[in-house]
């Protein structure tokens, strides 16, 4: 693998943890999600960006599945799962760019489920 970070080095990451994924199971992700990013926060790791997508796309795991569908719950899910992993592609230790992938992964979902999005938005208010 080359050094760089691509973005379909970031899908195909997705795609393994999406797999895997089981939405209905967030407990287990609760602690290790909100700890690290309260970890973030404070150490002005990531953009408010990425941090503000990390919270919408925490909610809809929450969102009943007629608002957010199951399948779009399972990429979410795996963009968190790779988000709190401490197993990285780009070590988390390395600052600023140790944070590259993790934002890569959260964006492709983010933006791959813009009609969910809009869909949860609407549900919200």
């Amino acid at each position: 693998m080359s050094t760089t970070f691509s973005e379909r080095d970031a899908q195909k990451v997705l795609d393994e943890l999406v797999a895997k994924a089981d939405p209905h199971d967030l407990d287990k992700l609760d602690r290790p999600f909100h700890d690290k990013l309260a970890r973030l926060k404070d150490q002005g790791g990531v953009s408010t960006e990425m941090l503000d997508q990390l919270h919408v796309l925490w909610e809809m795991l929450k969102a009943p599945d007629d608002v957010v569908p199951f399948k779009s719950k399972a990429l979410i899910m795996g963009a968190v799962t790779y988000f709190v992993s401490p197993v990285d592609l780009i070590p988390d230790s390395l600052g600023f760019a140790g944070y590259l992938d993790d934002r890569l992964i959260v964006r492709i979902v983010y933006n791959r489920l813009d009609k969910v999005l809009d869909a949860f938005r609407a549900h919200r208010t």
